[in-house]
C-alpha cells in the first residue's frame, strides 16, 4: 500500500513510496446501466492504462492540466463536509505543495475509469480509516467520486483501489472473483470512436426512457437476462452459451440504445451483427470513447475494423 510519511532527509520533505506498483485504468465489462435495475455487473482492471503518483518535471500540457484538476479536486474534497471527514486533508494538501501530482496516460471521458484511478489514489493514500467490509468501501469511495459523475456508485474507484475483478450479482452484493480469463476461443478489444463522451446527458436519457413501460418490459425481459447470462458464461468459460447471450446483448442496445452509439459507429456495429464474426457492445455511459468489441476470429474481425482504433486487453484477463 502507499505509505505516507517524513523523508528521512536534510530537506524532511514529504515524500511517498509504494510498493503496489502502478493504479490501473479499469472497465465494466458487462452491467452497465442495467446494474442500476438488479443485473449482475462485472468490473475488471484495464492493464493497459495506469497511473501512478509522481514528482517529475511537468513537461506537456496535458501533465499540467491534470495537475491544475487535481488541485481543483482536492479544493473540493476539503471543502465538503461528507468528504473531508474521510480523508487527512492536510497531508493531502502538504503532499501537493511538495509537487506530488497523478501521471497517467487514460483519456478522460472514454469509459475506463479516469476518475475513478484518481479517486483510489487519493484515498490510499489519505484514507483516515479504510473499513473492512466491501459495501462500505464501496460507498465512501462513491461520496468521493461523486464531484465527477453527480451520483457514483463506488465501483469504478472500488475495482481501480483493489486492483482486481469486482462481481455485483443481482442482490447488488460484492464479491472478488480472482483471476480468470476469457473463454479460451474469445478476445476483446478496446474499439476508439475518437471522441469523449458524456456521462450526465445519457444517464438522463436512459431514466426518461425507463418511464417507457414497453422499454421497461423489454430491459426487464430481454437486455437484464442477456447481461445475466453473458457475465455467468464469461465466468465459466463457455464460449458456446456466450455467444448466444452476447448476440442478444449487441442486438438490444443497437436497437433499444441507439442514442448511446456514436453515429460513426453504427455500421461497424450492424456489420457485427449481420457477419456473425464479432459483436460490440456499450463501454462506460457510452456517446464517445471506447466501444467494446469481443470476437472468436480476429482475422475476420480486422477485415472490418480499423487497425489504428484497435486496442487489445492484453493480460487484463
Amino acid at each position: 500500500m502507499i505509505m505516507w510519511g517524513r523523508a528521512l532527509s536534510d530537506t524532511d520533505s514529504f515524500m511517498v513510496t509504494t510498493d503496489r506498483g502502478p493504479f490501473y485504468g479499469k472497465v465494466m465489462l458487462f452491467g452497465e446501466y442495467s446494474v442500476i435495475l438488479g443485473s449482475k455487473a462485472l468490473v475488471v482492471p484495464l492493464k493497459c492504462f495506469s497511473g501512478q503518483w509522481s514528482r517529475k518535471a511537468i513537461v506537456h500540457p496535458r501533465q499540467n492540466y491534470l495537475r491544475d484538476e487535481l488541485i481543483k479536486y482536492c479544493e473540493y474534497l476539503s471543502g465538503n463536509a461528507e468528504t473531508a471527514s474521510l480523508l487527512r486533508t492536510d497531508a493531502m494538501h502538504e503532499a501537493l505543495e511538495q509537487g506530488w501530482w497523478l501521471d497517467t496516460d487514460i483519456p478522460v471521458g472514454y469509459g475506463v475509469g479516469s476518475s475513478g484511478l484518481v479517486v483510489a489514489a487519493l484515498y490510499e493514500s489519505f484514507a483516515v480509516k479504510r473499513p473492512d467490509e466491501l459495501m462500505h468501501l464501496k460507498r465512501q469511495l462513491g461520496l468521493l467520486e461523486n464531484y465527477f459523475h453527480g451520483n457514483s456508485s463506488g465501483i469504478d474507484p472500488l475495482c481501480c483501489l483493489l486492483r482486481q475483478p469486482v462481481l455485483i450479482d443481482g442482490q447488488q452484493q460484492l464479491s472478488l472473483p480472482g483471476t480468470f480469463h476469457a473463454p479460451e476461443s474469445w478476445k476483446v478489444f478496446l474499439f476508439d470512436s475518437g471522441r469523449s463522451g458524456l456521462t450526465g446527458p445519457l444517464v438522463q436519457y436512459f431514466q426518461q426512457r425507463m418511464q417507457e413501460y414497453s422499454f421497461y418490459r423489454k430491459v426487464k425481459n430481454d437486455w437484464i437476462p442477456a447481461v445475466n447470462g453473458v457475465i455467468e458464461q464469461f465466468l465459466a468459460g463457455d464460449s458456446a452459451l456466450l455467444s448466444s447471450h452476447l448476440v442478444k446483448l449487441s442486438h438490444f442496445e443497437r436497437h433499444q440504445l441507439g442514442a448511446m452509439i456514436p453515429p460513426e459507429l453504427e455500421a461497424f456495429w450492424d456489420t457485427g451483427l449481420s457477419d456473425g464474426r464479432f459483436l460490440m457492445k456499450l463501454c462506460g455511459s457510452g456517446g464517445g470513447g471506447f466501444s467494446l468489441v469481443f470476437t472468436e476470429d480476429e482475422t475476420a474481425m480486422r477485415q472490418h475494423l480499423p487497425a489504428e482504433r484497435l486496442i487489445p486487453f492484453g493480460d487484463s484477463l
